[in-house]
């Protein structure tokens, strides 16, 4: 009677520990956030990390109302080998809002409030900070005080030693280590950071080691700085070996540097000739795209070095549109000149006249699934001989009396002609059209065609479905045991 009664109760053990392993593929991992809330004055410089320290997978950032964020947006988003770090080259008012940092099973938020630079003094001045005095001369009102943040310290290698401090058994307490420091790219700079405890340093976690690094008396020597250094994390950490107590002090390093090309531009030298081609009424979209630390200043040129008439917008601070439309008298020669405190880099287009696409000769449906369409393009007969045929573009949206924005992919030719569309809503109609585009833009689009997906079918995946029969199976064992005594 004890023997099966043992039994039974590490059947059921076993039965409760099967749907225990179910449950922990939805247990929350945990979010680490280096700030969760900052007040910052305007055109500062702010940076926060954010990363999943019990499974280290990947998570991404969502600004104010959702908004997605990535390497190009405002603020953009960098990943490093220690987590996202979300960063603001300049804050502006409109940067104010929540920030969420996303996992797979977790999301942990951010708030931001960025305040007048002026109004933050008077209101709330920071005594850590230093700040210069001006008075406003007028006889109409009281003289008044009106306080100006000073340019941070020059952070150049630097031979002039700082005061040395005793470690003593009191409170750690950090001197002159500030969160964020910057130093112009292939130079060599100190990460400056002093404290009343013995001082060590931990780049990407790891103990420093040479010759990249040197640790000397008033901070961490990096030679060779490079783009990639502003990735890595920093870690002055202070130790008090009298007290047994220590405190660490995280610094963000921003690598300054003059305008150049983005690694994915096909052209890599100081000055870069795009060839540029329409058709005339059509409307043309010089692009004039660099990487640039601080963020530039774009200035558009034609050949007599008058700027040329047109819609210039700036859709992020490293990116500037020019748009006009071709005609007779807009063709010819324009230059981007992108610009700041550390050079300037200049992008050459060469606007030419070519030739409009044809449309597709044809698109039929090839298959349908729950969630994608299959879709067969035939490339149209003509084709210009200067102008080669590069792309499909595809335009859908589902099929409804109330007409929606059209929503579009791009598909680079491909010699089986099938082109999906995924991502879609199961058991719908959709509209679906397509164009060709060739260097000169994009051609008439098809005839409207109205295709279905299929109905959805739940799957169970294979691991779950072993799962499930192992606990039916011990629930079986257990109540033909119970039954039979």
């Amino acid at each position: 009677m004890d023997t099966h009664r043992t039994e039974m109760i590490l059947i059921k053990t076993f039965s409760v520990f099967y749907v225990l392993s179910l449950l922990l593929d939805v247990v929350s991992a945990k979010l680490y956030l280096s700030h969760q809330s900052e007040a910052k004055p305007e055109n500062e410089y702010l940076t926060v990390l954010c990363r999943d320290i019990e499974t280290g997978e990947a998570v991404s950032w969502k600004g104010p109302k959702s908004r997605p964020l990535g390497e190009k947006t405002i603020p953009k988003v960098s990943i490093t080998s220690h987590g996202a770090q979300l960063i603001f080259d300049k804050l502006r008012k409109q940067d104010s809002g929540t920030y969420t940092c996303k996992s797979k099973r977790e999301s942990a938020e951010f708030s931001l409030s960025v305040e007048d630079p002026i109004e933050t003094a008077i209101e709330n001045p920071d005594h850590s900070q230093i700040y210069k005095t001006h008075r406003i001369q007028s006889s109409a009102v009281p003289r008044t005080k009106i306080y100006t943040k000073l340019p941070p310290t020059s952070n150049t290698f630097r031979h002039t030693p700082t005061p040395i401090f005793t470690p003593t058994a009191g409170p750690i307490t950090f001197y002159d280590t500030p969160e964020v420091q910057q130093g112009e790219e292939l130079s060599t700079i100190v990460l400056r950071c002093t404290a009343s405890a013995t001082v060590t340093w931990l780049v990407d976690g790891e103990d420093v080691k040479g010759p990249k690094y040197e640790i000397i008396q008033d901070g961490l020597v990096i030679n060779n700085l490079s783009k990639e250094d502003a990735n890595k994390t920093y870690i002055c950490k202070a130790v008090n070996e009298a007290s047994g107590t220590w405190k660490d002090r995280m610094i963000t390093l921003k690598v300054v540097h003059k305008p150049r090309l983005p690694p994915d531009t096909p052209y890599r030298r100081y000055m870069k000739t795009e060839e540029v081609y329409g058709y005339y009424n059509s409307w043309i979209n010089l692009t004039c795209e660099v990487e640039a630390s601080p963020p530039p200043t774009f200035k558009w040129f034609d050949n007599n070095r008058r700027k040329k008439i047109g819609h210039e917008q700036n859709d992020t601070f490293y990116k500037s549109i020019l748009r006009f439309q071709l005609t007779k008298e807009t063709m010819g020669t324009y230059k981007c000149q992108a610009s700041n405190t550390h050079g300037m880099l200049e992008i050459i287009f060469e606007v030419s006249n070519g030739t409009q696409p044809y449309p597709p000769t044809s698109m039929q449906l090839k298959k349908a699934e729950a969630h994608s369409l299959h879709l067969e393009i035939e490339e149209p007969d003509q084709v210009d001989s200067k102008m080669n045929n590069t792309d499909f573009r595809v335009e859908y949206r589902p099929y409804s009396e109330n007409e929606t924005e059209w929503e579009a992919e791009t598909f680079a030719l491909s010699e089986d002609k099938t082109y999906m569309l995924t991502g879609l809503h199961s058991k719908t109609e959709y509209e679906v059209r397509a164009a060709t585009v060739n260097q000169a833009g994009i051609s008439e689009f098809t005839n409207t065609s109205i295709f279905e997906t299929l109905n959805f079918a739940p799957q169970i995946s294979s691991s779950y479905l072993v799962h499930l029969i192992c606990v039916l199976f011990n629930i079986y064992v257990y109540s033909s045991q119970t039954n039979f005594h």
